[in-house]
């Protein structure tokens, strides 16, 4: 293809662009539509050039001082020739170049000097160089491309100049070197290093590949800045003490320099030194350590773990007439047999239903002696005493037939009762029965304003149980309390009935007092172990501990009671937005209530949105009506902006935010507002997508917050300022999501200053979708993620972060999973200055199913997970009110939870039956569950499936454990909810 075509095409397609985008080529050649003559169309002041074969076109710009039209292209004429001045250059747009002819001495060249045809002999040698011309000592024979130049020549190194140095085919080729932009000292140290500019057209290019000093990030271990130290001046933990002043472990609050080592396996005061401690020990029953010969000892950590205690000596069994307490009760040859009763049989064993009870409670203990003689026959009217220590806390020394026995009451503050049991003989002397009955009495730790558990390690024939309003911390009247299954075996609570060997009659449903207490009482074996213990009371939730072994409980239930409507709104405007020019981004924002860790473990995205209204986004300019109105969740702030659509000016309307349905009460709103790209918000709107898919697309820069605000206080007038920036220096990194999940990344703050303990809100969002996620496969992944500064109305904040992986598209979820969730929780990793919240060991998601009372599901625990700790199993009742959010949409429909039954079990079980009531508990015609027929027509009922692993709880202990502290230690969760 010849140039003048190339040429021809190329202006062309400009004149073409020009009737497309006039802006662009204002002026058009008239004769633009003339024959083609073996010329072109020049641009600007229409003249014409006809421009020879082999000449070549520079369609540069014309400077704006040289006369030509704005956006004018200038054709500049070139005729390629070498030797002598063959003619000089045409300039189209200028005079010369108007189609006159040209002056004598720019005449085309003359016949004889036009370059030889291909088949023309070579010069002559008095017309050319056939050796070495300029002298470089390589002829045009031996490949000197440019011979009236002696620095070009095969072999020359090439430089970047543009020129072909090495005559080798190429401009510039492979011309490289190095480059560094950082601060002097910096390269080579740390994660700096150099990288190389390459050369094209005789110029060097961007240095490639150098990594220059950034601000140090906290938490990965690298040296950012390039200083020689990695995660110097540093306080993730936010324990005080900085990587510069000697914090070994900065990601742990419980390493510093000023901390006194612990037994856990770490170097708390980071002196090179792990453990090593040694403390002082004694594995005795408490209260005989330094009594009689017993003595402490002494163990030493090693691993996280105290070893045995070395040189203790602990209670044994006395031994008769040496003179020494043995067994450490302060006594000395007690119970000592001289001589047996002769009408008595050896081996008579003193025997008690407890070994422990709680002290303050209705616990009681059953203490028996059956005598026989010799033979085996009953040994009756015996001279036998019980000798009681402390005394005047029993019943009583009854008698039926051979068997002696007393009831001893618990004491009122915790310490131990010892029972001694002695016959009298006929020759006057008296014989200590064995064993020595010693009975613990522990302190009541199970009461507070929340579920908990306690008393005894192990249920021992007696419970006490007592239920509270867990809204007020009150007791709940005469609540309704069931051990074990309706049907099971009654309670043996009558001890003359089980000493005669009579039939259990003992109720295991029974009715609390005023105070909401019940004592359950069983002197055999039918309360004794792990139980099922289930409360309820009219109006509030039944909730079910499954295999609890601790003998003292008390146990909050929640309203059942669906609340009445909340009429009172709180609604404003978000102010100060840092930048709301016309940039193709769209301004926006989320304003929010504080959550807490259950919110976090169970996410659904729609729970961060509220009721939905109507809003009109464009409404003037040539948009106008381009984009319908739609319906908005009303915490949606959108402030009016100018902006385009398409190639449409337009002005995006203000959508004020408004909160629905609040209940009573103060709380801080936080508002979090970035920018959405305008192109792909018109999309989804118009695409009829949901506002979750903007939403998921919103890159949070500022934040503002309200605090204190009162909720029941109807307003609309409130003003959110963004007056504090959010500092993108974060990440979320994750692998090993469970298969088809997305991932959705949260940055929180805590008010309180906790470490997740209290009210919490977001400060940063990320998202992935799941088919990004799964191309990662068993890579980490990473998303940026925003926080905010430790000052001003966020002073005294902690810091956590959340990674969340769940299904975005139901419609793309494994069969029954639409609804699961597994998440992370970190409360570590995140500080100030940002870090990195990290997690590949999440629990897997599951399939719940439900028969009766009985519900199922695939364990979440996998190879890669912790164990789990507790399952939770919840059966919430929806209740549904109507609205209208404008004319844009039809009536839609709010839900609120309302309790109805909560269940749990320690582990990861894979099922739990809920316990059948009788019919005279609450809602016992439908086995205590709320029947939704019952309620209004659009009620329904849920099974909601969350099975965490407390990571932060020492040891977790279902039948030892305060459970509102259970959030505070969860780092895993999975969860599922179907319909019931």
């Amino acid at each position: 293809m010849n140039r003048s075509f190339l040429i021809f095409v190329m202006v062309g397609w400009m004149w073409s662009c020009a009737d497309s985008n006039p802006a662009k080529l204002p002026h058009r050649a008239a004769d633009a539509g003339a024959p083609d003559t073996g010329g072109i169309s020049g641009s600007g002041d229409g003249a014409v050039s006809d421009v020879a074969v082999g000449t070549s076109v520079d369609m540069g710009t014309e400077p704006a001082d040289q006369g030509v039209a704005d956006g004018g292209t200038v054709v500049t004429l070139d005729t390629g020739m070498t030797g002598g001045d063959m003619g000089s250059a045409v300039d189209a747009n200028s005079p010369e170049s108007d189609g006159q002819t040209p002056e004598p001495d720019a005449q085309p060249p003359e016949p004889d000097a036009q370059p030889p045809e291909p088949d023309a002999q070579p010069l002559e040698p008095d017309m050319a160089c056939v050796t070495d011309c300029d002298g470089d000592g390589i002829s045009i024979e031996d490949g000197d491309c440019n011979d009236d130049d002696p620095t070009i020549f095969p072999g020359q190194p090439e430089h970047c100049d543009g020129i072909d140095n090495n005559c080798a085919d190429g401009v510039d080729e492979n011309v490289t070197r190095g480059c560094y932009a950082g601060a002097e000292g910096t390269r080579g140290v740390g994660l700096c290093q150099g990288g190389i500019e390459r050369c094209q057209d005789g110029v060097f290019g961007a240095c490639e590949g150098q990594v220059v000093p950034v601000d140090e990030v906290c938490g990965d271990a690298l040296d950012n800045n390039c200083d020689g130290d990695a995660d110097e001046d540093c306080d993730q933990d936010m324990d005080g003490v900085t990587t510069t002043q000697g914090d070994c472990r900065d990601d742990l609050a419980t390493v510093n320099p000023t901390l006194p080592e612990v037994c856990d396996g770490l170097d708390n005061n980071c002196d090179d030194v792990v453990d090593g401690i040694e403390e002082a020990c004694y594995s005795g029953p408490d209260g005989t350590e330094d009594v009689g010969v017993c003595r402490g000892g002494n163990r030493v950590c090693q691993d996280g773990a105290f070893g045995a205690c070395a040189g203790e000596t602990v209670p044994g069994d006395e031994a008769c007439e040496n003179e020494i307490d043995d067994d450490c009760d302060g006594r000395v040859d007690e119970n000592c047999q001289v001589d047996a009763c002769p009408d008595l049989a050896d081996g008579v064993a003193v025997v008690s239903s407890a070994s422990c009870l709680v002290a303050g409670t209705g616990a009681q203990a059953l203490v028996q002696v059956r005598l026989v003689d010799p033979n085996g026959a009953n040994f009756n009217n015996a001279d036998v005493q019980f000798g009681i220590q402390p005394d005047g806390n029993a019943g009583p020394t009854q008698q039926v037939g051979n068997t002696y026995y007393r009831v001893l009451n618990t004491l009122p503050e915790a310490g131990e009762i010892r029972v001694n049991v002695s016959v009298g003989c006929e020759d006057g002397s008296r014989l200590a029965l064995q064993p020595e009955q010693v009975i613990q009495v522990v302190a009541n730790d199970a009461v507070g304003d929340q579920t908990r558990t306690g008393g005894c390690a192990g249920i021992q024939g007696h419970l006490r149980v007592r239920v509270i309003n867990a809204a007020t911390g009150q007791p709940i009247a005469q609540p309704w309390v069931q051990v074990g299954n309706r049907g099971d075996p009654a309670l043996a609570s009558d001890a003359a009935a089980v000493v005669r060997g009579q039939d259990a009659a003992g109720a295991r449903t029974v009715r609390g007092d005023a105070q909401g207490v019940v004592d359950l009482l069983d002197f055999a074996d039918g309360l004794s172990g792990p139980q099922t213990v289930t409360v309820g009371a009219s109006g509030f939730e039944n909730v079910s501990l499954v295999g609890v072994n601790g003998s003292a409980m008390t146990i909050a239930l929640r309203s059942s009671v669906a609340p009445g409507p909340q009429p009172a709104t709180t609604g404003g405007r978000m102010i100060d937005f840092d930048d709301l020019g016309r940039d193709g981004q769209a301004d926006m924002g989320l304003v929010l209530r504080s959550f807490d860790m259950e919110f976090l473990s169970t996410f659904a995205f729609s729970r961060l949105l509220s009721r939905l209204d109507c809003w009109d986004p464009v409404t003037a300019g040539f948009a106008g009506g381009f984009v319908d109105p739609t319906a908005v969740p009303g915490n949606l702030y959108v402030p009016q902006q100018a902006e385009r659509i398409g190639i449409l000016p337009a002005t995006i309307d203000q959508h004020r935010f408004t909160l629905h349905d609040l209940p009573n009460g103060r709380d801080n709103l936080v508002a979090l507002a970035g920018k959405v790209p305008v192109g792909e918000v018109v999309g989804i709107l118009s695409g009829g997508g949901s506002l979750s898919q903007i939403l998921q697309l919103l890159t949070p820069g500022e934040i503002g917050v309200r605090k204190n605000v009162d909720l029941a206080q109807a307003r609309n007038d409130l003003d959110i300022s963004l007056a504090t920036p959010l500092a993108q220096n974060a990440r979320c990194r994750f692998r090993n999501a469970p298969a088809l999940t997305g991932m959705f990344c949260i940055s929180a703050g805590d008010w309180s200053g906790g470490p997740g303990t209290g009210r919490l809100f977001p400060m940063g969002l990320a998202t992935m979708d799941a088919a990004a996620v799964g191309r990662g496969g068993a890579n980490f992944l990473e998303l940026p993620l925003t926080t905010v500064a430790n000052a001003g109305e966020f002073q005294g904040v902690s810091y956590m972060g959340a990674l969340i992986a769940l299904f975005p598209d139901a419609d793309d979820a494994p069969a029954g999973q639409a609804y699961a969730v597994s998440a992370i929780l970190d409360r570590s990793s995140l500080g100030a200055n940002g870090g990195v919240i990290s997690g590949d060991s999440f629990l897997s998601t599951t399939i719940v199913s439900r028969d009766g009372l009985s519900v199922d599901w695939n364990a979440v625990g996998n190879g890669n997970s912790p164990a789990v700790d507790l399952c939770r199993v919840d059966i919430v009742r929806l209740v549904w009110s109507e609205y209208n959010p404008g004319g844009c949409s039809p009536n839609r429909f709010a839900t609120t939870e309302v309790p109805v039954w909560s269940a749990m079990v320690a582990g990861d079980p894979g099922e739990l039956t809920l316990p059948s009531v009788p019919g005279a508990w609450p809602n016992g015609a439908t086995a205590g569950i709320i029947d939704p027929r019952a309620t209004m027509e659009r009620d329904s009922l849920q099974v909601r499936l969350t099975c965490s692993v407390l990571g932060r709880v020492e040891n977790f202990n279902l039948n030892r454990t305060a459970f509102d502290a259970l959030l505070n230690g969860l780092t895993h969760a999975s969860s599922n909810t179907v319909n019931y």
